[in-house]
């Protein structure tokens, strides 16, 4: 089960600049909104302040989205003109280009059931979840031995059978 919900926090699925939505509706290529560049947020961190009305903040995807933002605006429709001023020509609706907290996981839920197999998806799945350890078991080797006149290799005609015994491995040749 997880321990955590994954992301723990709302992040940004793209680089760019978070934005209040609002403040952007009525950005276009023709009429390209201006808004203060009031910091950056990088994957993994956090904002830690408060943003004013009619900022953004530049943001790689991967970092939390600051307190009061709603919205990321990917980079390429944004212009930096200078440290601390961003052109922007589109708009962003509320929640665009960010994934909430929990959407892949809340805690609580089950990631793996007994006799699941643990490919390469479900343990990055766990290991967002906060889970470091888990019980194994290993798949079974099996063999089969058949004995009697009436028993032959698979492939092998019946005519070759003889009185001796077929022995077949799927992880061997032969």
């Amino acid at each position: 089960m997880a321990r955590v919900s994954y992301p723990s926090s709302d992040v940004s699925l793209k680089d760019g600049y978070a934005v209040k939505s609002g403040s952007v509706a009525a950005a276009s290529y023709r009429r390209p909104v201006f808004l203060r560049v009031t910091g950056s947020v990088f994957a993994g961190s956090g904002f830690g302040k408060k943003v004013p009305q009619g900022s953004a903040v530049k943001i790689c995807s991967g970092g939390s989205i600051p307190e009061g933002l709603d919205a990321v605006v990917s980079g390429e429709f944004c212009e930096e003109l200078s440290p601390g001023e961003v052109r922007i020509r589109a708009d962003a609706e509320r929640g665009r280009n960010v994934l909430r907290k929990g959407e892949e996981v809340k805690a609580g839920a089950i990631i793996a059931k007994k006799g699941d197999m643990l490919l390469p998806g479900r343990l990055g799945l766990a290991a967002a979840a906060g889970i470091s350890h888990a019980r194994v078991y290993r798949r079974p080797r099996v063999a089969l031995l058949g004995v009697g006149d009436e028993v032959v290799i698979p492939g092998q005609p019946f005519a070759q059978a003889n009185s001796t015994p077929a022995i077949w491995s799927p992880w061997e040749p032969g």
